[in-house]
Formats: C-alpha cells, sequence, structure tokens
C-alpha cells in the first residue's frame, strides 16, 4: 500500500525519479507492472485500493483538502480514521521527497519507470 501511495502522489506531483524509485519497490512489493501503470495512471487497481489513492490524490492536489464524497468513498471502502490519518503522514512524507528531488534536480540513477499509454 506504501508504495502505491508514493506511486500516486509521484504521478501527481510529476515527480520521475520517485516513480521510477516507487516503481522499482512496488514491483518487489508485489505489484506487477500493470498495476504500476495504472496507479500512476489513475484507473482502477482494485476498489478498496483505489478509494485510498483517490483521498491521496486529492491531498495532494488540493493542498490537504479532500473533497466529502471522496473521503466518505474511502470510509465506505473500510478504511477507517485512523488509517486515513496514518495516510496523510505518508502523502506528506512523499510530497517532500517529490519536491525536493525538483528542487535538487536529483539525476535519475535508475531505470525510468514505464511509459504510460
Amino acid at each position: 500500500t506504501r508504495e502505491a501511495i508514493a506511486l500516486a502522489v509521484g504521478a501527481v506531483d510529476g515527480c520521475d525519479y520517485c516513480q521510477a524509485a516507487h516503481t522499482a519497490a512496488g514491483l518487489r512489493a508485489g505489484l506487477s507492472e500493470d498495476q504500476t501503470k495504472a496507479i500512476r495512471a489513475d484507473n482502477p487497481v482494485a476498489d478498496k485500493l483505489d478509494a485510498l489513492l483517490a483521498v491521496a490524490r486529492g491531498a495532494a492536489k488540493n493542498l490537504g483538502e479532500v473533497d466529502d464524497d471522496t473521503w466518505q468513498h474511502a470510509v465506505d471502502a473500510s478504511w477507517t480514521d485512523e488509517e486515513l490519518a496514518e495516510l496523510f503522514a505518508h502523502v506528506i512524507a512523499n510530497m517532500f521527497t517529490n519536491y525536493f528531488n525538483h528542487y535538487a534536480r536529483t539525476e535519475l540513477d535508475l531505470p525510468p519507470a514505464p511509459a504510460l499509454p
């Protein structure tokens, strides 16, 4: 789940380095290449995970604001308030590394994430 969050936030932030790193980590964590690409492209993967990633994307895109329908969809998908609060910590940590890589112009020193269609 952490790698899926990182992929979703990295895609929102347009961080090539983080998308590459978290694609590799996601593959090691058991995600398929198709799943990593779907997450980056905001395409469906699995209902419960999709609901969580919608909250992550909303928070990353909108300064932490998540609309009520998106939040309720995550709750309806069985994510607890505690899990959703923890999600925000992961979103913020990933935004920090994404923004830092933009600032530092970190050179890609690993294989790039697969191209999206």
